[in-house]
């Protein structure tokens, strides 16, 4: 990611989740939540429009200073976004009056072995169409004249470099926070295309557009397994399965690291 493009992304995403959270306000979107006392929905809107800008600038500030020098960070840093999106769920949680904890979550209802089937193939075709767009999309930019071989962004080969534990690590915590946020809290308010957006771009630090387009299919694949399902339970199990794959054989072999 350039530097140009990064500060697109820092001025113009900010007003475009500010967008976001007002239209869905205006919309009625966050009636389900006990917010009708009206500092209390300001308060719970503002912590919205918080995380999600921290979510987004975060990530790409990083863009504008070059390539993150990897021997600087703790493997527990990794948490750090997470623990956020933790954090304003527990707030909102709170301030909506404390509801059933599995409703909030997206994880009442049954048929778990339905959706464990789902999110198995889910996360499988995920990646299989995330695979033929990557490989589409750099065949594309050879077409259009930048012949140039790209090298591997130095956080992704860190992160293919991580201890097995640690891996797993990762994928329980995105698949279980990033999905209970986006999809479970975000999708239902927002609607499935704004969440996918802000899922997008809150992925956009790895120093490569390309990851982002590569990402698109599997982030439209989980937002259309939650509107299936109307639970956070099967896109949790596509997430894991995806990013399973990614970190313990892609990621491996694209860097040449031992799984």
């Amino acid at each position: 990611m350039t530097v140009l493009e990064t500060l697109l992304l820092l001025g113009i995403a900010p007003l475009l989740i500010l967008a976001i959270v007002l239209v869905a306000e205006v919309r009625g979107a966050f009636r389900r939540d006990a917010l009708a006392d009206p500092l209390r929905k300001a308060l719970a809107l503002g912590l919205l429009y918080t995380l999600l800008v921290v979510l987004v600038i975060l990530p790409a500030a990083g863009a504008v200073s070059g390539p993150v020098d990897v021997s600087q960070i703790s493997f527990w840093q990794v948490f750090n976004l997470h623990f956020l999106m933790v954090l304003f769920l527990a707030c909102w949680w709170a301030l909506a009056g404390a509801p059933d904890p599995r409703v909030f979550l997206g994880l009442a209802g049954g048929g778990r072995l339905r959706a464990l089937k789902l999110g198995v193939r889910a996360g499988l075709l995920g990646w299989g169409l995330t695979l033929v767009t990557g490989v589409a999309s750099q065949l594309l930019v050879r077409l259009l004249g930048n012949d140039e071989d790209a090298s591997t962004p130095p956080l992704v080969g860190w992160i293919a470099a991580l201890a097995p534990w640690q891996k797993v690590l990762v994928v329980l915590s995105a698949m279980t926070v990033e999905e209970v946020l986006f999809r479970g809290f975000l999708q239902p308010r927002v609607g499935a295309a704004s969440a996918t957006i802000l899922f997008l771009l809150v992925h956009s630090g790895y120093g490569d557009p390309l990851y982002l387009v590569g990402l698109l299919p599997i982030s439209i694949v989980l937002a259309s397994l939650y509107e299936e399902t109307q639970g956070t339970l099967a896109p949790m199990v596509a997430h894991g399965v995806f990013d399973a794959i990614q970190l313990f054989v892609v990621l491996p072999l694209a860097t040449r690291i031992p799984a």
